[in-house]
């Protein structure tokens, strides 16, 4: 059987591989191998369809790799649903821990709860434009108590 390809059909294939591989590691299935000879396979013909600019090989694991540049680019199309929910659950979180540690006692509920929601906000905005870069734990160790 012979299958042909446009340049691009075959970055499409590129990109669904990357992401179905993205998808089984994710789940720690003993079967990877599989995928990432197949993996191999596919992204060995790149070069073929004028696709070099998106992957290259790597002479120390000698295997085919996607490119920065291009992995960088599939990792913003395949943001997932669990990670929106997990980035809304964090700003949420958030929000209510910045607003409960700003009110005082004499506060009334809705301004509580306008303040939660001013902050949520913001985490999201913060999210989205960053993910969980500019995130950081501090302990009381790392902040100077003088």
């Amino acid at each position: 059987m012979d299958m042909k390809f446009t340049q691009e059909q075959f970055q499409l294939l590129m990109e669904m591989t990357y992401i179905t591989n993205r998808t089984v590691e994710a789940k720690k299935h003993d079967h990877l191998s599989n995928y990432e000879d197949l993996t191999q396979y596919i992204l060995s013909y790149a070069k073929d369809f004028g696709l070099e600019n998106l992957v290259s090989y790597d002479e120390e694991s000698r295997k085919y790799v996607l490119t920065d540049d291009f992995e960088t680019q599939l990792k913003k199309k395949i943001q997932t649903p669990e990670e929106d929910v997990f980035l809304d659950h964090l700003a949420s979180r958030l929000g209510s821990r910045d607003a409960l540690e700003e009110a005082d006692r004499e506060d009334k509920l809705g301004k509580v709860i306008e303040q939660k929601i001013h902050y949520h906000s913001e985490y999201l905005k913060e999210f989205k434009t960053f993910q969980t870069d500019r995130l950081y734990v501090v302990t009381e160790e790392d902040i100077d108590m003088d």
